[in-house]
């Protein structure tokens, strides 16, 4: 018998106990998460600037948000980082956390992420059943509210699963 991978009487050793993993690296991670979810944010709100259910949206529930993709550079140049965006949401994130007995990271993108999966049906809604002279239409007409939420969920549908997926398109 193997006395190394059993104790006593034959019986097999439990395992040990995995170690505690590092505060510092998992504050890290969850920082990494949050960035990503709020910069993916942004990215959306700038693709579907100007389109009014989204505006109205915005208006009704976070209007917090209303300027970050201007704010961003979504229609001129940038006046602001994301960061310093995220910095002056930061009622929109207490107002969403609210109550809630989490406030960290974690729970900032998660709740980017839940507006997130509201915009990208909405963006869906955009691009069901578009044809090309539906768009040849929309630009005829030359509305940027029609136009560039439609032309920008086109094009960020044709670049989903492609290594410039999340790339800024406003």
């Amino acid at each position: 018998r193997d006395r190394t991978a059993n104790g006593k009487n034959g019986h097999a050793r439990a395992p040990a106990p995995a170690p505690a993993p590092d505060p510092a690296l998992l504050a890290a991670q969850a920082a990494e998460v949050e960035r990503d979810a709020w910069r993916r944010l942004v990215i959306l709100l700038a693709q579907l600037k100007g389109d009014r259910k989204v505006e109205q949206l915005l208006r009704e529930k976070h209007p917090e948000l209303l300027q970050v993709a201007d704010r961003c550079g979504a229609s001129s140049k940038a006046a602001s980082t994301l960061h310093a965006a995220k910095d002056a949401a930061r009622e929109w994130f207490s107002r969403g956390l609210r109550g809630s007995n989490q406030h960290g990271p974690a729970a900032r993108a998660k709740l980017c992420k839940q507006l997130m999966l509201q915009l990208l049906e909405r963006a869906s809604q955009l691009c069901s059943g578009v044809s090309g002279s539906h768009v040849e239409d929309v630009l005829d007409r030359g509305r940027p509210t029609e136009e560039g939420p439609l032309v920008c969920s086109l094009m960020a549908r044709e670049l989903r699963g492609s290594r410039y997926e999340g790339l800024w398109i406003s």
